[in-house]
């Protein structure tokens, strides 16, 4: 039962977000988020000792590393995606709809990532990196907020899936990659800028 996660460590509880709640930051309201957040036991991509041994560079998003001499660099970066996957038992879509989006969903997810990425990089820029025991920003939670897999929060599968009814997708239907990026551009966001 998992939503979003981040990369690489093993996280504990049971939504949406991102690893590193400690024990005591759990009773503050970032911490419940956290401890709510961590669902996934993820790839554990920094415990990889096996990376190619390559002299072409490693991309991603945009940034060039080399697996030679950039390797912390890479794991940072990996690590500071948010990954959006499959769930089952979150809040009926729609009060009486689906409670998992598995079959179904996964152009929903991409279309998350997609879009969540997008709005780290027009809040934090590109460069931020999420580190395990630092405070994050106010606006990274506000992201991770927009994208719980609850009715009310602004892009959750649940306003993208009634939101694909107007596109012609019944709920629990599955979407290519247009009708995603279709229904992300009409679904409504915050009336207020995310803080930071």
């Amino acid at each position: 039962q998992s939503s979003c996660v981040h990369l690489p460590s093993r996280p504990v509880g049971s939504r949406c977000g991102t690893v590193g709640a400690t024990p005591r930051s759990v009773g503050s309201p970032r911490g419940k988020m956290d401890a709510a957040t961590l669902t996934y036991d993820t790839l554990r991509f920094a415990e990889f000792e096996d990376f190619p041994e390559t002299s072409e560079p490693v991309w991603i998003l945009g940034r060039k590393y080399s697996i030679f001499t950039e390797k912390d660099e890479i794991l940072a970066d990996v690590a500071s995606r948010l990954w959006f996957t499959y769930r089952k038992n979150f809040p009926a879509i729609g009060g009486t709809g689906p409670t998992s989006d598995t079959g179904w969903g996964c152009m929903l997810r991409c279309g998350q990532m997609i879009f969540a990425q997008a709005l780290l990089c027009r809040h934090l820029g590109r460069g931020w990196r999420w580190t395990q025991w630092e405070r994050q920003p106010d606006s990274y939670f506000s992201v991770l907020h927009a994208f719980m897999d609850r009715k009310d929060s602004y892009y959750s599968i649940h306003q993208i899936a009634q939101m694909g009814v107007g596109e012609g997708k019944s709920i629990g239907q599955w979407y290519g990659p247009n009708t995603v990026a279709q229904v992300l551009k009409y679904v409504p966001g915050p009336s207020r800028p995310f803080p930071g």
